[in-house]
């Protein structure tokens, strides 16, 4: 349950916000996106830090299972 509603916040961050689309943007063609005004170095930091909020989520799913090492 918890992984689907992390999916589906993603999802929707994805499909439906601005950083979505700009995102989906520069992944698909950087120097148009650039072109069209995007700041492409800005979605990269906003992109890197939505991962590591990811990497994070899971993290925290996981601690609650089993004890987490430094292995």
């Amino acid at each position: 349950v918890f992984c689907l509603l992390v999916f589906t916040a993603l999802f929707t961050i994805l499909r439906r916000t601005r950083l979505g689309l700009e995102v989906r943007a520069v992944s698909q063609n950087r120097a148009m996106a650039r072109a069209m005004g995007t700041r492409a170095a800005m979605v990269d930091a906003m992109t890197f830090g939505l991962g590591s909020g990811i990497a994070g989520i899971a993290g925290v799913a996981l601690s609650q299972l089993t004890n987490v090492g430094p292995n």
